[in-house]
């Protein structure tokens, strides 16, 4: 007999569960149980010798990242296996959504059979469809913190107690188990005792100017057409531990160049598969983000495999989803590029001090968009992996330099001035700036100061982007 049978969990929505709440400590909370729930849970039940001996009986192929997959021998031991899956994902994170099937092998070589689970998963996803919001009654008393279900919990653990859902308690009990991941435990090893903020508002306070952070989301380009290519189960599981260890590797790294200290301002809120969200200082997220990409290529430079980042610096108060949403667009933008260059890394970035957030790229088209005499965009966004890295260095060499700010503002403003007039207001601006500071303008390179030509009609320029980044590189 050989394994013919597989147990596939599929979660969906992981963004909707974790991002529940605006709370640091219940977004950890989150991360912290499906971590847990992913890897270390089915692992123990595997182990416990009801399903048999691993290798013969039944052998795991991914854990982790929401996606669970388990080959097995045995049908009935299937179908048992399936079940606890169901009821531990039902029993500890309340409001999530899993699908979780069962396919038989029937024949079907490895290829064949990944591409009929793929479909199975979809069609189970889309049976299930959404779940319904369950508070449905005038006499239940909404959550507190999320909103979504009714309270059954006094949250004592602050000054005005509140009353909260079964599952953001749960959340908030998990919060504090944060040093079992495999990451932290990574990042105590150089430390003496790792400790971390409870708040968002502490991450803000760490940043230079204070108040502000940085939110980091980066995601491997084109993983849907290197796994369309996998044959075997046993290269699904290769391909698997690679993706986790290097991902987990390139986190660890990133975070060690950038703080030292005990006390790690930063909150890993996902780090599985092939995913990265980050929350951190506003003044650490460029350099954090660069050196977690370059980590990354390098670990899968084998493969043949990069990642895409996006980078939100904003206020620490604004509302974590809308600060996703806003990632996510800036990350599908930067994957877009990547697209279109035949690959690599590509970063977008946005710095913003209003409280509102609207579609960066939608935003940047209306206002950083001039035509006249072709197409001038006030922008160089995204930027490839070394020329990001470049224009970091620009910015610190403008600052070591103490290059005046207000005559980086001036250049600034004359862009949205037209073609001619922009180019004979520039040229005017250099002229008085000193030699050395000259210097360091003619160093950006720009070819049509202050802009740089694209294509034939289509120029770009780095002075906008200097300016938004010059308060947050150090």
């Amino acid at each position: 007999m050989t394994l013919e049978y597989l147990v596939s969990l599929d979660m969906k929505g992981i963004h909707d569960y974790i991002f529940g709440t605006n709370k640091l400590r219940e977004i950890r909370g989150a991360s912290v149980l499906l971590d847990r729930l992913n890897r270390e849970t089915p692992l123990n039940e595997l182990c416990s010798g009801k399903y048999g001996q691993q290798g013969q009986d039944w052998i795991p192929i991914v854990l982790g990242g929401g996606n669970i997959k388990v080959l097995f021998r045995d049908k009935a031991k299937t179908e048992k296996f399936k079940n606890f899956l169901e009821v531990s994902f039902r029993k500890q994170t309340f409001g999530s959504k899993v699908s979780v099937t069962v396919s038989e092998k029937n024949g079907d070589n490895d290829k064949q059979w990944l591409k009929r689970i793929g479909r199975e998963i979809q069609r189970e996803k889309f049976l299930r469809g959404e779940q319904n919001q369950i508070m449905a009654c005038s006499f239940f008393k909404a959550c507190k913190a999320c909103g979504l279900y009714p309270a059954e919990h006094p949250d004592t653990r602050i000054k005005k107690i509140r009353y909260i859902c079964k599952s953001c308690y749960k959340k908030i009990e998990e919060s504090e188990k944060y040093k079992n991941l495999e990451i932290y435990k990574e990042l105590s090893k150089t430390r003496n005792e790792l400790k971390l903020p409870r708040e968002f508002s502490e991450i803000g306070k760490e940043s230079k100017p204070e108040g502000y952070m940085g939110f980091i989301y980066a995601d491997a380009n084109r993983m849907g057409e290197y796994l369309s290519k996998i044959k075997t189960f046993n290269d699904l599981e290769n391909f698997s531990a690679d993706i986790h260890k290097s991902n987990l590797d390139a986190t660890v790294s990133a975070i060690s160049n950038n703080f030292d200290s005990n006390y790690l301002p930063v909150q890993v809120i996902l780090a599985g598969g092939d995913d990265l969200i980050l929350a951190l200082p506003a003044d650490k997220a460029i350099d954090v983000a660069i050196d977690f990409c370059g980590n990354f290529n390098i670990n899968l430079s084998h493969r043949e495999i990069s990642t895409s980042a996006a980078i939100v610096i904003c206020h620490d108060s604004l509302p974590i989803k809308n600060i996703l949403d806003v990632a996510e667009s800036l990350l599908k933008n930067a994957k877009l590029e990547s697209r279109n260059n035949g690959g690599g890394t590509y970063i977008d970035f946005i710095v913003t001090s209003g409280s509102a957030l609207e579609d960066p790229i939608l935003k940047r088209e209306r206002e950083l968009t001039i035509r006249d005499s072709g197409v001038h965009r006030v922008t160089k966004r995204p930027y490839s992996h070394e020329d990001i890295k470049i224009l970091r260095d620009n910015v610190k060499a403008l600052k070591k330099n103490n290059f005046p700010k207000n005559k980086l503002r001036m250049l600034y403003e004359c862009l949205f001035s037209g073609h001619d007039r922009s180019m004979l207001d520039a040229y005017y601006f250099k002229t008085r700036l000193s030699e050395r500071h000259r210097e360091l303008m003619n160093g950006l390179k720009l070819d049509l100061f202050p802009w740089q030509q694209k294509e034939l009609s289509e120029y770009t320029t780095i002075i906008a982007d200097i300016v938004e980044l010059y308060e947050f590189i150090h």
